[in-house]
């Protein structure tokens, strides 16, 4: 975290836009209305686990504005903070525990995924529906069962594209 140089700059660039690229192209519906299975949290999650906080929360706030920018329908500002959110406290957690250094091994894949899943359920069970609440007005029923189905997806593709990135990354 002290280095932040050129090389997080750079994985903050490449984040984004492998980010943007795998939440506008590359979905899954989930039969839930307004939510999809989406990928690009592995790449968030690789970033922030890898280069820390701040590269997560950069990443998670540009990649996830420029998803909803290129929708139409405006940005919604619960997912773009919830996002920064789940990069940034990725990264604390992720540092905290030495994921970079565990390498490709069954204590780093560990660490990896309890980084992230703690960091789903902060940033898509508490931060977004309450932001949906305050922000747009949502009911707290629909804003909390929209959000939930979000972190289980988000934990669900974090663990299988996030750990295989990781794994790629660390060998």
């Amino acid at each position: 975290m002290k280095d932040f140089g050129i090389k997080h700059i750079a994985a903050i660039i490449a984040g984004t836009i492998l980010y943007f690229m795998l939440g506008r192209f590359i979905t899954l519906p989930s039969g839930i209305p307004n939510t999809n299975i989406s990928f690009h949290f592995g790449i968030l999650s690789l970033i922030a686990a890898i280069f820390g906080p701040i590269s997560g929360l950069i990443t998670g706030f540009a990649g996830q504005f420029l998803v909803d920018a290129s929708y139409g329908w405006g940005v919604w500002w619960s997912n773009v903070i919830a996002a920064s959110v789940f990069g940034g406290i990725h990264g604390m957690i992720s540092y905290r525990l030495n994921v970079k250094e565990c390498g490709f091994t069954k204590e780093g894949i560990l660490k990896f995924n309890i980084s992230q899943v703690i960091s789903n359920l902060l940033a898509w069970s508490a931060v977004a529906p309450l932001l949906d609440i305050i922000i747009y007005g949502e009911g707290a029923g629909t804003a909390f069962v929209k959000d939930l189905s979000n972190t289980g997806a988000n934990i669900i593709a974090t663990a299988v594209l996030g750990t295989f990135l990781y794994g790629l990354y660390v060998k």
